[in-house]
């Protein structure tokens, strides 16, 4: 079994993978030229392009936080998490039989 500290480390090299990409995107669209002004709808999809891409950074950010957070509480009540993850399997064991 995977030890917490290199999930952990897996995870920080996959977000400055991402970081990365992110930052060489956003460096892309920033060379870009401006669309015409007559070209208004374009503009718009380019804004709301870039306002996307920083919400779903936002969104990594507070997701990662919330892992480190349900981790610990695994860690604490490891016995309810396992039986909770029991019931779950057999409940959507027995949904996949029915169908």
């Amino acid at each position: 079994m995977a030890k917490a500290s290199d999930l952990h480390n897996e995870l920080d090299m996959l977000h400055a993978d991402l970081r990365k990409t992110s930052e060489s995107r956003r460096d892309a669209t920033r060379t870009e030229q401006a669309p015409p002004k007559d070209n208004a709808p374009a503009a718009k999809a380019l804004g709301g392009k870039v306002e996307c891409e920083e919400q779903l950074r936002e969104l990594g950010k507070m997701l990662s936080e919330h892992m480190e957070s349900v981790e610990d509480f695994l860690k604490e009540h490891q016995l309810a998490s396992t039986l909770a993850a029991f019931v779950l399997g057999v409940a959507v064991g027995r949904s996949m039989v029915r169908a």
